[in-house]
């Protein structure tokens, strides 16, 4: 730990473009006297972006606030990948395929925040935090396509899969300064501050294999799809963290910056306690071994009706074991162990009354698994709260039905309505706990006792040139939803205490608004393109809208609101233009309105920033 004294707050250099470069190349080969083909692809980008935060949490005592924070954030990114494939004709009928890509990503992420706040201390807050994050993808693919004769033109398609994920999370430092006035040269070292060091390492593994048989069968005197398959999978994690925690700074020290404050000097002298602060939850190994087989079967019933029967059995078997990564030793009781046997049968009748017109009725039985993350006992800390995982956390079922009538007036066009319903027991959603020793409350997920949605759909693809206008086109999809939660029983959760022998429960009266929205769903989202084809020129101008509806962010608990996100309107705008005969010019604006997030709790506006736009030219050359 001789790096102590670096923890300081740096702001990233902006002064550079963002920039991007790609590299694709492939061609056809011969090996063993086979034919076959190749691909190979080289990627990089680096961008910067700077935005300013306003966060806000109010008090349930009128006209007080429990910290109202304005945050500079800065973000550097980097990512370079790489990608290769080849695929060979083994005969005219079989084929085999290797494709693998891996990536390299690191995020280093610059937060000051300023403002006052009134938690178990109160005045006015610096509060600097430096994150450095590195990823990295491996993904490798081997696919085989065959014709199998014994099941007449039957044909065999099957895939392994090895996937390999990396998360480092090398020396995340926060620092938290507090003044009664807010004025330079007032600044303290704040006790009750969360003034920290944190360290985690993950890795994921997955293998995984699918094979499906299709054939076509003779049924009823007619023709019929027939398709069967399996699926087999393991996955596993592993993960640490480790914390580091600073306080007791004495009466000389506890004004002087951060990179005088936290030296090694300092703590040496005991002018300064420096200690590991790391939970007993602060490891946890992971596996989900899963398998499944289905069939389906496709198949006329008179006139212009089809039918399309199918069942999938999945067998998954998730188990989560929380240790103590000081000792090794297991937290047996919140650990997560779930093991379910699942039929999900669908059914779908599909009707031609014309040959570009589809009437199809649909319904199935679906699963949300939680992951790894969510089942973990795990706590995450920022600035402003802490997160959860929940042990307790059970599957959730939904119920689909949808009936959607398509028409297809062209080549590429479409007009589609739909209507659909879902109904979702025990959907997992994010709760504000209501958290002892502060009352802004830590986010966690569980599961609702029940939800339901009901919506409309709209998607259209439309050349205009048949209504006089040349070279203009049209394409969107908009859906409207009403969803509705009931919380009229308790719930389990996980209220942080490493000494847990079961769940907590949260009882249905503790919830500030027993009937809501679910979270996430927004009440309409609208996706839509037009664009335009300058004639000769082969210009090509092209305007996409982006429209989301209010939604539900966090569920509030004991009089605080639900938190809402708000609706969001954002414009792109694309011009390409061809240069030559191998070369492409693209310039490009996103976000061209530079269009808000807003979140609000009640009347209050609990988060907003905006994200800025983005201005970015692109040149290809093609040979």
């Amino acid at each position: 730990f001789e790096n102590v004294g670096s923890a300081r707050f740096q702001s990233p250099d902006f002064g550079d473009l963002n920039k991007s470069f790609g590299l694709s190349f492939g061609n056809k080969s011969r090996l063993f006297g086979k034919d076959g083909g190749y691909t190979f692809g080289l990627s990089y980008s680096f961008s910067t972006n700077a935005r300013r935060e306003a966060q806000f949490f109010p008090s349930l005592a009128a006209d007080l606030f429990q910290y109202d924070f304005d945050a500079d954030v800065g973000t550097q990114s980097v990512l370079g990948g790489v990608l290769g494939s080849y695929g060979i004709n083994l005969s005219p009928t079989d084929r085999l395929s290797l494709k693998v890509l891996a990536t390299q990503n690191t995020d280093d992420v610059t937060t000051r925040v300023t403002g006052p706040f009134d938690l178990s201390t109160s005045g006015f807050a610096l509060i600097d935090r430096l994150q450095f994050v590195e990823r990295t993808l491996v993904n490798t693919q081997l696919k085989g396509e065959h014709k199998v004769g014994w099941v007449g033109d039957g044909r065999l398609e099957w895939e392994g899969t090895f996937g390999l994920a990396l998360r480092d999370e090398p020396d995340t430092r926060q620092t938290w300064y507090v003044s009664p006035t807010g004025q330079p040269g007032t600044f303290t070292f704040n006790e009750a501050g969360n003034n920290n060091r944190f360290f985690s390492d993950l890795t994921d593994r997955l293998y995984q294999a699918n094979a499906k048989l299709s054939s076509r069968v003779g049924l009823f005197g007619g023709e019929a799809f027939l398709e069967v398959g399996a699926h087999g999978g393991y996955r596993t994690r592993d993960f640490e963290a480790r914390r580091f925690s600073y306080e007791g700074a004495g009466p000389s020290v506890r004004g002087l910056p951060p990179d005088q404050l936290f030296t090694s000097a300092n703590i040496a002298d005991g002018d300064l306690r420096f200690f590991e602060s790391t939970l007993a939850t602060d490891q946890y190994d992971a596996k989900e071994t899963s398998s499944a087989g289905f069939v389906s079967l496709d198949f006329g019933l008179g006139g212009h009706v089809r039918v399309t029967p199918g069942i999938r059995v999945e067998q998954n078997d998730t188990q989560v074991d929380a240790f103590d990564p000081r000792s090794g030793t297991a937290v047996t009781p919140l650990s997560a162990d779930l093991s379910t046997v699942e039929p999900l049968p669908t059914l779908s009748v599909r009707w031609e009354p014309t040959p570009n017109q589809v009437v199809q009725l649909s319904g199935s039985r679906t699963i949300v698994r939680p992951d790894f993350r969510e089942l973990a006992p795990f706590r995450y800390d920022d600035y402003l709260e802490s997160t959860f995982g929940n042990p307790f956390l059970k599957n959730g079922e939904i119920f689909n039905g949808d009936l959607r009538w398509s028409l297809f007036p062209g080549l590429g066009e479409i007009v589609s309505v739909g209507v659909f319903y879902k109904r979702l027991n025990d959907p997992i959603e994010i709760v504000r706990l209501p958290t002892s020793g502060t009352n802004v409350g830590s986010p966690e997920p569980y599961n609702a006792p029940f939800a339901r949605i009901l919506g409309a759909e709209l998607e259209l693809r439309q050349d205009l040139a048949e209504v006089g206008l040349p070279g203009l086109g049209l394409s969107g999809n908009v859906s409207v939803a009403d969803s509705k939660v009931t919380q009229d029983e308790p719930v389990e959760v996980f209220l942080g205490s490493e000494g847990a022998t079961g769940p907590d429960l949260l009882n249905p009266e503790i919830f500030t608004n027993r009937e809501r929205a679910m979270v996430g769903q927004s009440d309409y989202l609208v996706n839509a393109s037009l664009y335009y084809t300058f004639p000769g020129a082969g210009t090509t101008a092209t305007v996409l809208y982006n429209g989301v509806g209010k939604r539900l962010f966090q569920v509030g608990t004991r009089g605080f609101e639900d938190i809402f996100e708000e609706p969001r309107h954002s414009f792109d705008v694309t011009l390409e233009q061809p240069l030559f005969q191998a070369m492409t010019a693209k310039l490009s604006v996103e976000n061209l309105m530079n269009a808000r997030y807003l979140y609000t709790i009640g009347d209050d506006t609990y988060r907003w920033y905006k994200a800025g736009r983005q201005l970015s030219v692109n040149l290809g050359y093609t040979f």
